[in-house]
């Protein structure tokens, strides 16, 4: 077959130069290309195609040549055609069509349009490059998907996150209520042991279950770390007890490295990234133990966890991090776990200003590290202000509140410092129960099952001149539920409320 030569512009030399005996090399570097190269002169005729049109238009080179742009069912360049004709008015041209290929398929391809000029600038035509891109666009199409599947993952999540947060924290609210007044019932003597066992273990729980549910309060920005000196010793002998009597019942050595070492961190926080780093080395630790210590380093103190389990391969250290990433079996086991613990810990790091990081060969165990900033001071101890009861004795209360427990609790609470309460389940209720009886303060669930929130209740209240003392309570972490309270103005707190802030904060709103 006579192959057609490259016109000598393209060489951007005069055609006297010795230079163009290397058009035919130029040829076949052209056909070697995986997409279409051609030229075409000013009167769109078309003088050169490489042989890649042959797998493309399912024609011969020849077939092409000296027929102008368009003509014929297989022209590959149709499509390439308002390209073309910006190269020859002298301007470079970038472009993505469909085009026609053999078998009637239709794929996308981009091209690129130069155009070719004498040593005068004359344009005497332009050539053409052609790339099939349809594998590309399909592949784009495919991450796009994955992207859009993700994302509603992600969603979905943040949505199931938030309705367990709120259903958790009613019961929790309630429970935190009813053993405060408990403990006000029985003092001394092994009830009042039992009951202050009882107050610590649910202040535990709250604390935790309050954290733990906390990605739902990182999407809606609700966490402001209280970051104080630390013991680290203090904080591994509340939390030995636990692991001790677990490592016992898997047959497995647990240790924890006496320190002094102290660092700036939120106590909640803090112990709920650790709890999750030790349950995640016993999940994993069939025989052998879990070694919990402390080593400095450059100001920053590294909270070290150690086991002797499975370990984890180098090119998964990153995925371990990731949300709902998880082991389908443990050596222990089907994995329960839903793969959040070590999400949530690396979120709770970087919000103390701190970082994780892992150790780890297979069959050999890992060593995840927690590093925080290292306290220069020692810590000071926790002061505890309660409110004076005698401030509550003979306020009118009124506590809205669709969770009847919650209700319930809340009533008991400060009917235990001499205040009148009254408790309503609905707006109409409340409103009942106000004509009867007006309240001085209003405790007010933000969730109502009614079809207003009980902040748009406080707002009707206001607009008919009526303004007692409030206090919204909430346990939603929606992020337009915490913007509406936010900017209400009004005092609010998030169930599980601690029973002394829920009385200093009505104390506080009755006083202003």
């Amino acid at each position: 077959m006579n192959r057609p030569q490259l016109p000598f512009h393209c060489l951007g030399m005069e055609r006297t130069t010795r230079f163009l005996c290397d058009a035919q090399m130029l040829n076949i570097m052209a056909d070697g290309l995986p997409g279409i190269v051609a030229y075409y002169d000013v009167d769109l005729v078309c003088h050169f195609v490489n042989a890649t049109v042959e797998a493309w238009a399912g024609a011969p080179p020849s077939e092409f040549l000296n027929r102008k742009l368009g003509e014929g069912d297989r022209d590959f360049a149709r499509a390439a055609r308002p390209g073309i004709e910006r190269a020859l008015a002298g301007a470079h041209a970038e472009f993505e069509a469909k085009a026609d290929f053999a078998g009637g398929m239709v794929n996308m391809v981009r091209g690129f349009a130069y155009p070719d000029r004498d040593p005068t600038g004359r344009v005497l035509g332009c050539f053409v490059l052609l790339l099939d891109i349809t594998r590309e666009r399909a592949f784009e199409a495919q991450m796009q998907e994955a992207r859009d599947e993700a994302m509603a993952a992600i969603r979905s999540k943040s949505r199931f996150l938030a309705a367990a947060s709120h259903d958790l924290r009613q019961p929790l609210h309630a429970m935190t209520l009813f053993v405060s007044a408990l403990s006000r019932r029985l003092s001394g003597g092994e009830s009042g042991d039992l009951v202050a066992n009882l107050d610590s273990s649910l202040r535990s729980l709250r604390a935790m279950i309050d954290t733990l549910l906390d990605i739902s309060k990182l999407d809606a920005g609700l966490i402001k770390p209280t970051m104080a000196p630390l013991a680290l010793g203090d904080l591994f002998a509340a939390i030995a007890p636990g692991f001790v009597a677990m490592a016992r019942d898997r047959g497995l050595a647990f240790r924890l490295v006496p320190t002094t070492a102290k660092v700036i961190a939120d106590r909640t926080l803090i112990e709920l990234a650790l709890r999750n780093l030790i349950a995640n080395a016993f999940k994993f630790t069939r025989s052998g133990g879990v070694l919990v210590g402390c080593r400095r380093r450059r100001g920053r103190v590294g909270v070290a966890v150690a086991d002797t389990g499975v370990g984890v391969a180098s090119d998964r250290f990153e995925r371990v991090f990731e949300e709902f990433h998880r082991d389908k079996t443990t050596p222990n086991g089907p994995n329960e776990g839903i793969g959040l613990g070590l999400s949530i810990v690396q979120r709770l790091a970087a919000l103390m200003g701190g970082s994780i990081e892992l150790r780890s060969r297979p069959g050999k165990g890992s060593v995840f590290t927690l590093w925080l900033r290292e306290a220069a001071q020692a810590p000071r101890p926790e002061r505890r202000v309660d409110a004076p009861a005698a401030s509550l004795l003979g306020r009118r209360i009124l506590i809205l509140d669709d969770d009847a427990l919650s209700a319930a609790a809340m009533k008991q609470e400060f009917a235990d410092y001499g205040a009148l309460v009254a408790a309503a389940a609905s707006i109409p209720a409340a409103r009942a129960a106000m004509d009867a009886r007006a309240p001085e303060a209003l405790i007010v669930d933000y969730d109502l099952n009614d079809s207003a929130t009980g902040l748009q209740f406080v707002e009707a209240l206001r607009e008919r001149g009526v303004a007692p003392a409030v206090v919204m309570i909430s346990g939603s972490t929606d992020p337009a539920a915490v913007a509406a309270l936010r900017g209400s103005g009004l005092p609010w707190l998030t169930k599980p409320v601690d029973p002394r802030a829920l009385r200093s904060t009505l104390i506080d709103a009755l006083g202003r």
